[in-house]
């Protein structure tokens, strides 16, 4: 809860929740899939989801 004290590091929290919430945490009321792979998003993130995420990110910044 620390990190929570200022507006700017609590939104900086909550976007990486929102993140592994929506692309990496397997949901049981959606047997077993993301949100998004119920969304037909397939990322590609096997194995470790959040450094797979990570990199995704980093090759679209690099690409814009």
């Amino acid at each position: 809860m620390r990190g929570l004290k200022q507006e700017e590091s609590a939104q900086k929290i909550l976007e990486g929740f929102r993140a592994y919430y929506n692309f990496i945490r397997k949901h049981q009321s959606l047997k077993g899939k993301t949100p998004a792979e119920m969304a037909n998003m397939d990322l590609g993130l096997e194995g470790n989801g959040w450094l797979g995420l990570i990199q995704k990110a980093n090759d679209r910044v690099r690409s814009s």
